[in-house]
């Protein structure tokens, strides 16, 4: 379900200035989250987790992401969460 919201957004932050991508970004992952009932507590002691599923499931939507909005990876840019 991530993949495929992020997938459906990517036009979207590749157009956009990385920062603002990056906070589209964060509301994607935080309503994918809270949509699926992940543990936000959970989620921001291991948010490489993000990184490890999308690799997985996604890993060209994550490269592509990573590449428009100018991040290391996903978990670098959650705002809000210690990396």
């Amino acid at each position: 379900m991530l993949c495929t919201d992020l997938a459906e957004r990517e036009q979207e932050m590749r157009t956009y200035t990385p920062s603002i991508g990056r906070v589209t970004l964060n509301g994607i992952v935080i309503n994918w989250a809270t949509n699926n009932n992940v543990d936000l507590i959970e989620l921001a002691r291991n948010r490489d987790a993000i990184d490890t599923a999308l690799i997985e499931a996604c890993p060209t939507v994550r490269d592509n992401v990573m590449s428009y909005l100018d991040i290391p990876s996903i978990a670098s840019a959650i705002i809000g969460l210690p990396e």
